[in-house]
């Protein structure tokens, strides 16, 4: 009884239909793996708007500041993720008067060993946002205010810009579609280099 190996039984034709079956499973395979452990999870974005500043000639301020002078600025937070983000912390080195939109969202307030103060979101559903808008009275620069935003994954990414419009749904569906076929050929014709190397 010979003992070849199998692999050499087979003729470079046969060997290119096998890659061409066993190609797009492994493809699936692949796409399948990215998508749940980089897909599959939440994704927190915190968009820090610019600061603004207004005159309010009726509004009477503190005597320590100038008159009718007033700061404002914003943060938004989303989850742009497939599962709900936990323990969402928004950070402050000081925390100014602000306000929660939507207001029926609900949060904590907790004190942090440095003096700063987090606003704390107990869960961020997928797609869920918040906005937390800030009015203050003097001029102390955002980055003293304002220090990160943090969830049990880690750090939320940073963006100082409004995020464009969501592509629509066939484009989303078609990208992957041809994500698919690009990893398919890539595996057939890594598996073809490999047949031909064995005959």
């Amino acid at each position: 009884m010979s003992n070849s190996n199998p692999f050499q039984l087979m003729t470079t034709v046969q060997w290119q239909i096998f890659a061409a079956f066993v190609a797009p499973i492994l493809a699936g395979l692949i796409v399948w793996c990215l998508n749940r452990f980089l897909v599959k999870r939440p994704k927190l974005v915190a968009l820090v708007g610019r600061e603004s500043q207004f005159t309010l000639p009726s509004f009477p301020p503190p005597g320590t500041v100038s008159p009718a002078l007033v700061f404002g600025n914003s943060v938004v937070v989303k989850n742009s993720g497939n599962k709900t983000a936990e323990n969402v912390r928004v950070v402050h080195n000081l925390l100014p008067d602000f306000r929660v939109n939507p207001p029926t969202t609900a949060y904590q307030l907790t004190s942090l060993p440095n003096g700063g103060t987090e606003i704390l979101f107990p869960k961020l559903l997928p797609e869920q946002q918040v906005t937390i808008s800030y009015l203050f009275f003097d001029s102390t620069p955002w980055d003293k205010i304002y220090v990160n935003t943090i969830y049990d994954e880690g750090y939320a990414q940073s963006l100082q810009v409004i995020p464009a419009p969501r592509p629509p749904l066939w484009f989303l569906w078609s990208m992957r579609l041809f994500a698919f076929i690009g990893v398919s050929v890539t595996v057939y014709l890594l598996l073809s280099r490999i047949g031909a190397r064995l005959f």
